[in-house]
Protein backbone atom coordinates (compact mmCIF):
# COMPACT_ATOMS: atom_id res chain seq x y z
CA UNK A 1 0.00 0.00 0.00
CA UNK A 2 1.83 3.34 -0.88
CA UNK A 3 -0.46 5.35 1.01
CA UNK A 4 0.38 3.87 3.89
CA UNK A 5 4.51 4.02 3.05
CA UNK A 6 3.60 7.49 2.46
CA UNK A 7 2.00 8.18 5.35
CA UNK A 8 5.19 6.20 7.16
CA UNK A 9 7.50 8.87 5.66
CA UNK A 10 5.34 12.41 6.83
CA UNK A 11 5.49 10.36 10.22
CA UNK A 12 9.63 9.94 9.72
CA UNK A 13 10.22 13.91 8.36
CA UNK A 14 7.67 15.26 11.13
CA UNK A 15 10.07 13.24 13.31
CA UNK A 16 13.19 15.21 12.34
CA UNK A 17 10.99 18.58 12.85
CA UNK A 18 10.04 17.94 16.62
CA UNK A 19 12.48 15.95 18.32
CA UNK A 20 14.46 18.78 19.13
CA UNK A 21 11.64 19.78 21.85
CA UNK A 22 11.84 16.46 23.35
CA UNK A 23 14.20 18.42 26.18
CA UNK A 24 13.32 15.09 28.81
CA UNK A 25 15.88 13.15 26.72
CA UNK A 26 19.07 13.69 27.79
CA UNK A 27 22.35 12.65 26.02
CA UNK A 28 24.45 12.11 29.07
CA UNK A 29 23.44 11.25 31.31
CA UNK A 30 21.97 8.95 29.02
CA UNK A 31 18.21 8.94 29.02
CA UNK A 32 16.92 5.51 29.22
CA UNK A 33 14.53 6.08 26.21
CA UNK A 34 17.70 6.67 24.21
CA UNK A 35 19.54 3.41 25.04
CA UNK A 36 16.29 1.94 24.63
CA UNK A 37 16.34 3.23 21.19
CA UNK A 38 19.20 2.57 20.61
CA UNK A 39 18.40 -1.34 21.46
CA UNK A 40 15.74 -0.93 18.75
CA UNK A 41 17.96 0.29 16.23
CA UNK A 42 20.48 -2.54 17.07
CA UNK A 43 17.84 -5.30 16.58
CA UNK A 44 16.03 -3.86 13.36
CA UNK A 45 19.44 -4.49 11.88
CA UNK A 46 20.20 -8.01 13.04
CA UNK A 47 16.40 -9.22 12.44
CA UNK A 48 15.07 -7.25 9.57
CA UNK A 49 18.12 -5.59 7.14
CA UNK A 50 21.21 -7.82 7.36
CA UNK A 51 18.20 -10.93 6.02
CA UNK A 52 18.22 -8.58 3.07
CA UNK A 53 22.24 -8.73 2.50
CA UNK A 54 21.70 -12.62 1.86
CA UNK A 55 19.85 -11.44 -1.27
CA UNK A 56 21.82 -8.02 -1.88
CA UNK A 57 25.16 -10.61 -2.12
CA UNK A 58 23.25 -12.96 -4.81
CA UNK A 59 22.40 -9.70 -6.89
CA UNK A 60 25.66 -7.82 -6.24
CA UNK A 61 28.39 -11.01 -6.06
CA UNK A 62 30.49 -11.21 -8.60
CA UNK A 63 32.12 -14.51 -8.17
CA UNK A 64 31.52 -17.78 -5.54
CA UNK A 65 34.49 -16.13 -3.40
CA UNK A 66 33.80 -11.92 -2.82
CA UNK A 67 30.88 -11.28 -0.96
CA UNK A 68 30.55 -7.78 -2.67
CA UNK A 69 27.04 -6.60 -0.38
CA UNK A 70 29.16 -7.17 2.74
CA UNK A 71 32.21 -5.46 1.55
CA UNK A 72 29.63 -2.38 1.33
CA UNK A 73 28.24 -2.80 4.38
CA UNK A 74 30.99 -2.89 5.93
CA UNK A 75 32.37 0.45 3.70
CA UNK A 76 28.96 2.04 4.81
CA UNK A 77 30.36 1.52 8.55
CA UNK A 78 33.79 3.04 7.91
CA UNK A 79 32.66 5.70 5.80
CA UNK A 80 30.21 6.92 8.92
CA UNK A 81 33.29 6.27 11.34
CA UNK A 82 35.58 8.63 9.70
CA UNK A 83 32.92 11.08 8.98
CA UNK A 84 32.30 11.40 13.16
CA UNK A 85 36.35 11.43 13.54
CA UNK A 86 36.06 14.14 11.54
CA UNK A 87 33.37 16.38 12.81
CA UNK A 88 35.01 15.68 16.67
CA UNK A 89 38.26 16.91 15.78
CA UNK A 90 37.20 19.72 13.87
CA UNK A 91 34.84 20.36 17.26
CA UNK A 92 38.64 19.98 19.26
CA UNK A 93 40.55 21.73 16.94
CA UNK A 94 38.18 25.08 16.50
CA UNK A 95 39.05 28.11 18.91
CA UNK A 96 36.78 29.25 21.48
CA UNK A 97 34.59 31.69 20.61
CA UNK A 98 34.86 30.61 16.57
CA UNK A 99 33.49 27.20 16.90
CA UNK A 100 30.57 27.84 14.38
CA UNK A 101 32.94 29.16 11.74
CA UNK A 102 35.78 27.19 12.10
CA UNK A 103 33.83 23.90 11.38
CA UNK A 104 30.92 25.25 9.31
CA UNK A 105 32.55 22.88 6.23
CA UNK A 106 32.38 19.98 8.50
CA UNK A 107 28.12 21.04 9.18
CA UNK A 108 27.39 20.79 5.88
CA UNK A 109 29.12 17.45 5.20
CA UNK A 110 28.02 15.92 8.00
CA UNK A 111 24.20 16.89 7.63
CA UNK A 112 24.52 15.79 3.62
CA UNK A 113 25.91 12.81 4.17
CA UNK A 114 22.59 12.07 7.07
CA UNK A 115 20.74 14.01 4.32
CA UNK A 116 21.75 11.11 1.79
CA UNK A 117 20.90 8.46 4.58
CA UNK A 118 17.78 9.34 5.15
CA UNK A 119 16.69 9.67 1.64
CA UNK A 120 17.75 5.77 1.40
CA UNK A 121 15.73 5.05 4.15
CA UNK A 122 12.67 6.79 2.61
CA UNK A 123 13.71 5.00 -0.59
CA UNK A 124 13.27 1.63 1.56
CA UNK A 125 9.26 2.51 2.50
CA UNK A 126 8.52 1.81 -0.69
CA UNK A 127 10.57 -1.41 -1.01
CA UNK A 128 8.20 -1.84 2.37
CA UNK A 129 4.75 -1.73 0.65
CA UNK A 130 3.66 -4.83 -0.04
CA UNK A 131 4.49 -6.73 2.97
CA UNK A 132 1.98 -6.83 6.01
CA UNK A 133 0.57 -3.68 7.96
CA UNK A 134 2.06 -4.99 11.08
CA UNK A 135 5.47 -5.32 9.76
CA UNK A 136 4.93 -1.89 7.98
CA UNK A 137 4.37 -0.40 11.46
CA UNK A 138 7.25 -1.97 13.01
CA UNK A 139 9.59 -0.89 10.36
CA UNK A 140 8.31 2.72 11.60
CA UNK A 141 9.02 2.04 14.74
CA UNK A 142 12.35 1.15 14.61
CA UNK A 143 13.22 3.95 11.65
CA UNK A 144 11.45 6.52 14.38
CA UNK A 145 13.49 5.88 17.22
CA UNK A 146 16.93 5.60 15.25
CA UNK A 147 16.24 8.79 13.62
CA UNK A 148 15.61 9.74 17.39
CA UNK A 149 18.78 8.74 18.36
CA UNK A 150 20.47 10.57 14.90
CA UNK A 151 18.74 13.77 15.91
CA UNK A 152 20.21 14.17 19.17
CA UNK A 153 23.09 13.20 18.33
CA UNK A 154 23.51 15.79 15.47
CA UNK A 155 22.05 17.84 17.55
CA UNK A 156 24.91 18.20 20.33
CA UNK A 157 27.44 18.32 17.60
CA UNK A 158 25.80 21.69 15.83
CA UNK A 159 23.31 22.75 18.20
CA UNK A 160 21.79 25.63 16.57
CA UNK A 161 22.78 25.01 13.60
CA UNK A 162 20.84 21.93 13.47
CA UNK A 163 17.86 23.45 15.31
CA UNK A 164 17.68 26.02 12.97
CA UNK A 165 18.41 24.51 9.91
CA UNK A 166 19.89 20.76 9.62
CA UNK A 167 16.19 19.12 10.73
CA UNK A 168 14.23 20.90 8.07
CA UNK A 169 16.94 19.26 5.34
CA UNK A 170 16.78 15.86 7.35
CA UNK A 171 12.81 16.10 7.05
CA UNK A 172 13.03 16.88 3.27
CA UNK A 173 15.43 14.33 2.79
CA UNK A 174 12.89 11.41 3.85
CA UNK A 175 10.45 12.99 1.50
CA UNK A 176 13.17 13.32 -1.55
CA UNK A 177 14.16 9.60 -1.28
CA UNK A 178 10.72 8.08 -1.14
CA UNK A 179 9.34 10.05 -3.91
CA UNK A 180 12.87 9.12 -5.87
CA UNK A 181 11.61 5.76 -5.08
CA UNK A 182 7.72 5.72 -5.98
CA UNK A 183 9.22 6.58 -9.68
CA UNK A 184 10.72 3.03 -10.26
CA UNK A 185 13.08 3.96 -12.02
CA UNK A 186 16.32 2.41 -9.89
CA UNK A 187 17.64 -0.41 -10.56
CA UNK A 188 17.89 -3.49 -8.39
CA UNK A 189 21.46 -3.73 -8.19
CA UNK A 190 21.47 -0.10 -6.78
CA UNK A 191 18.45 -0.56 -4.32
CA UNK A 192 20.59 -3.60 -2.80
CA UNK A 193 23.93 -1.79 -3.02
CA UNK A 194 22.10 1.25 -0.53
CA UNK A 195 20.53 -1.58 1.81
CA UNK A 196 24.45 -2.54 2.49
CA UNK A 197 25.50 0.90 2.90
CA UNK A 198 22.90 1.63 5.39
CA UNK A 199 22.99 -1.90 7.71
CA UNK A 200 26.64 -0.98 8.10
CA UNK A 201 25.73 2.95 8.64
CA UNK A 202 22.92 2.09 11.25
CA UNK A 203 25.13 -0.29 13.21
CA UNK A 204 28.12 2.21 13.44
CA UNK A 205 25.19 4.50 14.51
CA UNK A 206 24.36 2.98 17.17
CA UNK A 207 27.49 2.14 18.60
CA UNK A 208 29.35 5.05 18.46
CA UNK A 209 26.25 6.35 20.36
CA UNK A 210 25.73 3.74 22.81
CA UNK A 211 29.13 2.10 23.53
CA UNK A 212 31.36 5.22 24.81
CA UNK A 213 31.72 5.66 28.81
CA UNK A 214 30.66 9.14 28.86
CA UNK A 215 27.36 8.35 27.17
CA UNK A 216 26.40 6.36 30.46
CA UNK A 217 24.70 3.84 28.68
CA UNK A 218 21.58 2.21 30.03
CA UNK A 219 22.16 -1.70 29.74
CA UNK A 220 18.28 -2.52 30.74
CA UNK A 221 16.87 -0.22 29.24
CA UNK A 222 19.17 -1.08 25.28
CA UNK A 223 18.35 -4.84 26.00
CA UNK A 224 14.97 -4.35 26.50
CA UNK A 225 14.47 -2.36 23.42
CA UNK A 226 16.57 -5.43 21.61
CA UNK A 227 14.55 -8.02 23.11
CA UNK A 228 10.97 -6.56 22.58
CA UNK A 229 11.41 -5.48 18.83
CA UNK A 230 12.87 -9.17 18.39
CA UNK A 231 10.10 -10.41 19.69
CA UNK A 232 7.45 -8.39 17.86
CA UNK A 233 9.24 -8.78 14.70
CA UNK A 234 9.11 -12.46 14.87
CA UNK A 235 5.85 -13.03 16.52
CA UNK A 236 4.45 -10.39 13.00
CA UNK A 237 6.31 -12.65 10.76
CA UNK A 238 4.75 -16.14 12.12
CA UNK A 239 1.24 -14.70 12.08
CA UNK A 240 1.56 -12.73 9.10
CA UNK A 241 3.82 -13.71 6.99
CA UNK A 242 5.81 -11.65 4.81
CA UNK A 243 8.53 -11.82 3.12
CA UNK A 244 12.38 -10.78 3.01
CA UNK A 245 12.64 -8.90 -0.37
CA UNK A 246 12.45 -5.46 -1.44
Amino acid sequence: MLALSAAIALILAAAHLFAAYLESVRLSPRSRWLSFASGVSVSFVFVKLLPYLHQADAMLRMDDQFPLAYVFALGGMVALYGLEIAVRGARRRAPAGQQRRSWSWIFVLHLGAFAAYNAFLGALLVGQRHEPVVQQLLFLMALLLHNVVNDFSLREHHQKEYRHFGRWVLAVSVMAGWSAATLDIVPDIVVYTVIALVAGAIILNVLKEELPADREGRFGAFLLGCVAFTSLWLLSVQIGGGHQGV
